[in-house]
């Protein structure tokens, strides 16, 4: 029995899938179990070598008088751990030049690292101070800062990271000359007078084929006519010769009578009926043959005629549609030269162009993330909410800024989430003991005055999301309502500031890493080093 076409492509997609799964489980299986096992057997001689060592001969013992002549040597202090590099202030400027400054060891050698890759460095002075301005600008989208310092010949990476995001720059708009426009406006009138004229030719083209397909419609009718005409005479012919016919077989049956006597009358009637019979059917067959010929040709001189009307109706829409066609051209010509003919409008206000923005990420979930130049940055100590910050476990952490001093009161869903104040700089955080379900949700922020009333209060909604799981799989995500780049990073790599591999893999897609769509493919590399930071994975956007 042959295999179907359909038992063929179901047999060779299991074999495909069948090898897919052997290679992918050669590349990411571990063997290091394997490892092991092998450097067991090696592992277990060198246990009885150590056995011998209870026997080995007690070590001497020193004298009395040299010890009691011999002064004892104070223990050496802990040497202090040398500081590591932080960040104190990152600024970006409209071009992209960077200015960069923080603290580290005195006399450290400190580096800055952009996404790995050293872009300047300095050393810190005796306070500890340093400030590093890199030579070439930041190109638009995300970068990532850290931290390397050198003290005698020992690397200490710094805890801290730095995010920044430099807008695309903005495109200015030439003003228009004078005289090309006028010559434009001319060239589009010639080419204007040009197409009504291959319009107008067209009106006469089409008509003239009106005229040509109501003369074929005509033409098909008369045919039609003939050919029902011919029938119906080959009609009358069929049935005068069916006449004729029985005629003659009458006269057949009588001539047979007068010369059969002897055969008898029965036979003479039989033989008679049979050819009567048959001359019937003869001539009923004839006389059918001619119905079904008149019915097709009335049949197809109807379709002929259906045919010529609707070639008729075609052919008026035509027309019809032609006119609309040159009124319209014309309106929109009349309309295109009334509007050249305007003074041009003002020009509208440029927009304030985008600022970058600078996070400050650091090391722990005790100290929130802290924003140290924002696109739109508040100004003075206004009351402002700069970071919501959250741990998978519900942890979740409120940090903004407001005037120095002042108490801060925090509202989750119009619920009591707790108390901060603003400290000397007029920054605040605030981490409730409630956790935070997964959802959406309104958040409060109130600035109380010394008598307790409400001085300032902002109210914004955020969303905390978890992506399901298995969403992330094969290298390849589907973006659903609610995802960011941070999110996707988090659930791909193990923190969100690896969204930038993202951004980098797919940068035929986004153009925006702030602005990502549901039902968007984007690829997820494989990241070719291990972040350089702290294990903090819990921090989520």
């Amino acid at each position: 029995m042959s295999m179907t076409t359909s038992g063929r492509a179901l047999l060779i997609v299991v074999v495909v899938g069948a090898g897919l799964a052997t290679f992918v489980a050669s590349r990411f299986v571990r063997h290091e179990p394997m490892q092991d096992a092998a450097t067991r057997p090696a592992a277990a001689p060198s246990a009885p070598a150590a056995a011998p060592a209870p026997v080995a001969a007690p070590a001497p013992v020193a004298p009395p008088v040299a010890a009691a002549t011999t002064p004892a040597t104070p223990p050496a202090a802990p040497t202090p751990a040398p500081e590591p590099p932080r960040f104190d202030v990152v600024r970006v400027g409209a071009r992209g030049g960077v200015v960069v400054a923080g603290r580290a060891a005195p006399g450290a050698e400190v580096i800055l690292l952009e996404d790995g890759r050293e872009i300047g460095r300095a050393r810190a002075d005796a306070r500890g101070e340093w400030v590093i301005l890199p030579n070439d600008p930041l190109r638009p989208g995300p970068h990532q800062f850290s931290l390397l310092a050198r003290i005698g010949g020992t690397e200490l990476a710094g805890p801290d990271m730095v995010v920044v995001v430099v807008p695309e720059p903005t495109a200015v708009a030439e003003a228009p000359r004078p005289d090309p426009a006028e010559a434009q406006a001319q060239a589009q009138a010639q080419a204007e007078a040009a197409r009504l004229a291959a319009a107008e030719a067209a009106a006469r083209a089409e008509q003239a084929a009106q005229r040509e397909a109501a003369a074929a419609a005509e033409a098909t009718a008369r045919e039609a006519a003939r050919q029902a005409e011919t029938a119906a005479q080959a009609e009358a012919a069929a049935r005068t010769e069916a006449a004729s016919r029985a005629e003659a077989a009458l006269r057949a049956e009588r001539l047979a009578q007068a010369e059969q006597l002897a055969q008898g009358e029965r036979a003479q009637r039989e033989a008679a009926a049979a050819q009567a019979e048959a001359a019937a059917r003869e001539a009923a067959r004839r006389a059918e043959e001619a119905a079904r010929a008149e019915a097709l040709a009335q049949a197809e001189a109807a379709r002929r005629q259906a045919m010529a009307e609707q070639a008729a109706r075609d052919a008026a829409r035509a027309a019809e549609a032609t006119a609309q066609a040159e009124a319209e051209t014309r309106r929109q010509a009349q309309l295109q030269a009334r509007i050249q003919a305007q003074p041009p409008a003002p020009a509208a206000p440029e927009a304030p162009p985008a600022r970058p923005l600078v996070v400050l990420l650091p090391p722990a979930d005790s100290a929130p993330a802290r924003v140290l130049q924002g696109p739109a940055a508040p100004s003075g100590h206004a009351l402002g909410l700069e970071v919501v910050d959250y741990t998978d476990a519900g942890a979740i952490r409120f940090a903004g800024t407001a005037t120095p001093g002042t108490a801060i009161r925090v509202y989750v869903n119009d619920r009591h989430a707790g108390d901060a104040q603003a400290d000397a700089e007029g920054r605040w955080s605030m981490a409730p003991e409630e956790n935070v379900t997964i959802g959406r949700h309104r958040l409060r922020v109130d600035q109380l005055a010394a008598n307790g009333a409400v001085s300032a209060r902002i109210e914004l909604p955020f969303q905390r999301d978890q992506l399901p799981e298995g969403s992330v799989q094969e290298g390849r995500v589907v973006v659903q309502p609610g995802n960011n780049l941070w999110r996707l990073a988090r659930a791909a790599y193990g923190r969100g500031i690896r969204y930038t591999v993202i951004f980098e893999a797919n940068r035929d897609q986004i153009r925006n890493p702030n602005l990502i769509f549901p039902g968007q493919v984007f690829t997820l590399p494989v990241p070719s080093a291990p972040l350089a930071i702290p294990a903090d994975s819990s921090r989520s956007r």
